[in-house]
């Protein structure tokens, strides 16, 4: 599987085109670290994803590091490889992370409750000195779809959609974090002044409207099939309430990509995370909702905004592949 020619053009740029020509073996890692499981994927420099691993997470500061450096010394020995043939490995991890020092700040999902945990220095250190940059999930996921997806999708934003929702953004190439790491909280912006009270203490979120709990709460089941599914699978079937879950969703989701282009004007909006399971019908639904929303105003008409959504590519794993690429960019 290879994501992009652009990622060979990345391995350039980051270790010079002479060391390049000396260390034609180097390899990069990247490993997406979630609550349950750490995928890891080994990148040869000409963007192809050589091997991937899958491994439970064990939680905790020394759990996860364990985890991740049994991720890389798997991938390493599958492929033959001593560790200082790998390059770089890149890190995410949901919370709040410091990509200087790559410190992770209360990442509860892992089980981390820590103000400052230095995971990029402790999985170094396991892995006997490899460098390792450590992110969080969405941005690295932004950079590799931003990858994945060609030279047209240098601006870019990744919109996660599952339990809440948040954005990863590429500008020009670039990510953009924020001056307080908050770029892309748009699950966060209110929408309904006279809406419930979120989680984080403001009413009427974007994410009580547009997320898979959203969809949870409105059509609650004991089924293992996930809501999402099950709501529009009713909805094809003609259910009226199904039908009227489905746009209020929708049109939520349409108001949040609309918020998303005005303040970033990004070339590409991808959509991901748990409830694109879904598949085509989301992406339908979506466009519906915001060619319906352009068609009172000339000037969203004039954005186009429906034509820059796509679901994320099912067949790369976009966020370690990024994690990777974050690593090398790093180094």
């Amino acid at each position: 599987m290879s994501i992009s020619a652009s990622f060979d053009e990345t391995y350039a740029e980051t270790i010079g085109d002479g060391e390049a020509e000396q260390r034609p073996g180097t390899f990069a890692v990247g490993l997406d670290i979630g609550g349950t499981k750490v995928l890891g994927v080994l990148l040869a420099a000409d963007g192809t994803v050589v091997d991937s691993v899958r491994l439970p997470t064990i939680r905790g500061g020394d759990g996860v590091v364990r985890s991740a450096s049994d991720v890389v010394r798997r991938l390493a020995a599958a492929a033959d490889l001593d560790l200082r043939e790998i390059g770089a490995v890149g890190v995410g991890v949901p919370g709040l992370v410091d990509p200087e020092t790559g410190s992770v700040h209360h990442a509860v999902n892992l089980g981390i409750h820590a103000d400052q945990f230095p995971l990029a220095d402790r999985i170094a250190a396991e892995l006997g000195g490899v460098p390792v940059h450590v992110d969080n999930d969405l941005n690295v996921a932004a950079l590799g779809a931003s990858f994945a997806l060609g030279p047209d999708a240098d601006d870019l934003a990744y919109l996660a959609l599952g339990t809440g929702m948040a954005a990863g953004v590429v500008l020009g190439g670039e990510l953009r974090r924020g001056a307080s790491g908050a770029a892309g909280e748009v699950g966060h912006i209110p929408i309904r002044p006279d809406g419930p009270v979120c989680a984080c203490g403001q009413r009427g979120c974007i994410e009580l409207y547009a997320s898979g709990s959203a969809l949870a709460r409105r059509w609650p089941t004991t089924s293992d099939v996930p809501a999402p599914l099950l709501v529009f699978q009713a909805a094809a079937a003609g259910d009226p309430r199904a039908l009227e879950i489905r746009h209020d969703f929708a049109v939520a989701l349409a108001e949040c990509l609309r918020i998303i282009v005005l303040s970033y004007d990004v070339r590409r909006i991808v959509v991901g995370g748990g409830v694109t399971g879904v598949g085509a019908p989301l992406l339908d639904a979506l466009r519906e909702a915001l060619t319906e929303q352009a068609a009172t105003s000339p000037f969203l008409e004039s954005l186009h905004i429906a034509d820059r959504v796509t679901l994320a590519p099912s067949d790369v794993p976009i966020a370690a592949v990024g994690a990777a690429l974050a690593g090398l960019r790093s180094e």
